[in-house]
């Protein structure tokens, strides 16, 4: 499992990250949210049911060995590719993170609203 990363002609760098977490769905994203918070922050995410979550995290290059090595303590990620650790260029890492104890059949409850 490859990590990649393309270069755009502004500079800004995007990094993409795949992933499986083999801990409860609802304590992982709640760890992974800590982390991403420390180190950058979270531009956007997808949900897929209970199985997968698509997260879009935005992040200054130097703190990148640092996000990947705290997530990597509490899911399986991609290798990190080659970075420039004094960088201060803001990059975008695209996170496919996949759960191996999901179902595929998220229910989810809308309470009755009168009228």
């Amino acid at each position: 499992m490859g990590s990649t990363f393309k270069v755009f002609p502004s500079g800004r760098k995007h990094f993409y990250w795949k992933g499986y977490g083999d801990a409860e769905r609802h304590s992982t994203i709640y760890q992974i949210e800590n982390i991403i918070n420390q180190n950058g922050y979270i531009d956007d995410f997808h949900m897929f049911s209970d199985v997968a979550i698509s997260l879009k995290i935005n992040i200054e290059e130097r703190f990148m060995a640092s996000l990947h090595r705290e997530l990597s303590d509490i899911i399986h990620l991609t290798e990190l590719p080659h970075i420039e650790l004094q960088s201060g260029v803001e990059c975008t890492v695209f996170l496919n993170l996949t759960f191996t104890h999901s179902t595929g059949n998220l229910m989810i409850e809308v309470p009755a609203v009168p009228g």
